[in-house]
């Protein structure tokens, strides 16, 4: 963020990022041109337009249910033990943003994912803040300043962000597989200091018989640079 408007020589109060997508019910501006926020919501506007950020656990994680501001493990909303209900975070906190639902708003509508039932079902959740309340899971966190500002912080499931897309990892396992001297693979993103999201680390078993390791990542790299997106080639190997 700070690059482009420097390399540019933009304002900042000139950008306007967004978030928004395809099929989900949340659409934030950043209107107020806040440096790397996504958008911007006055407390007053969560009165007619509410986006909550919900606490989340790791249901494999053996810690006490460790609150999660990444990806990895099994998320599953935190409920209170009383009421079991959802628990949404404070100022500054991180968790999953939702989106509401509602069938009879046409902006606050989700129609789901063609033919796949187990699919919808994931992005919906109920009972968050009053039995039998319905929204929609974003799968992204993010936090909220004291301000309205909210902030992305990554990606849920098997993906990362990295220079403002979201890279699948099952693509990138797919198409490093695909290469005749890759026997197994597993990608990942890893935090690198000074960097938004996380950058693509890629660990390979090399098919027995592979002649030298030096030539090998570099017929894999020239495979993955072919059949992938640029931001979506791993950084470490």
């Amino acid at each position: 963020w700070d690059r482009f408007v420097d390399r540019f020589g933009i304002e900042p109060s000139g950008v306007r990022e967004y978030y928004s997508s395809t099929e989900g019910t949340i659409t934030l501006v950043n209107v107020r041109g806040k440096p790397h926020a996504v958008g911007y919501l006055p407390p007053w506007a969560s009165l007619v337009y509410r986006v909550p950020i919900i606490e989340v656990v790791d249901q494999n994680d053996d810690s006490g249910g460790r609150i999660l501001g990444s990806s990895g493990g099994m998320l599953q909303p935190r409920r209170r033990g009383s009421d079991h209900l959802c628990i949404e975070c404070t100022t500054g906190r991180v968790g999953e943003m939702l989106g509401p639902i509602d069938p009879s708003d046409p902006a606050a509508q989700f129609e789901g994912y063609a033919g796949n039932e187990s699919a919808t079902n994931s992005k919906i959740i109920h009972s968050v803040f009053r039995n039998g309340d319905t929204w929609f899971r974003s799968g992204d966190f993010l936090r909220r300043d004291a301000n309205g500002f909210y902030f992305f912080c990554d990606r849920a499931g098997d993906t990362f962000r990295w220079r403002g897309e979201n890279v699948a990892t099952a693509e990138v396992e797919q198409t490093a597989l695909r290469c005749p001297i890759v026997a197994d693979c597993v990608c990942y993103g890893v935090a690198t200091p000074h960097n938004d999201g996380k950058a693509g680390m890629l660990a390979v078993v090399f098919s027995s018989g592979t002649c030298g390791v030096e030539a090998a990542v570099s017929k894999l790299h020239d495979a993955l640079a072919k059949d992938l997106p640029s931001y979506a080639v791993p950084t470490f190997l």
